[in-house]
């Protein structure tokens, strides 16, 4: 189980919640649960699986990711 900080990041990065990141499932204001795709969620069991700091480059990868899409679409 990674730790809160970097459970935190990556749940910001993926767009979920930590609740998500532990249990699998997702409310709004604790209501209705929403799901996510089996792809996020296999990202999710993958990262688990990892030692800490294999955890930490994996969040660094996603993020650099992120950053390329948001420059892509800038550019676009």
């Amino acid at each position: 189980m990674p730790g809160a900080d970097a459970a935190v990041r990556i749940a910001r990065v993926l767009g979920v919640s930590v609740e998500y990141l532990v249990t699998g499932i997702e409310t709004i204001n604790n209501k209705k649960p929403i799901h996510f795709p089996p792809e996020i969620r296999h990202i999710i069991n993958i990262t688990e699986k990892l030692k800490p700091e294999y955890q930490k480059i994996a969040l660094s990868l996603i993020e650099t990711l992120k950053k390329h899409e948001e420059l892509q679409s800038k550019v676009e």
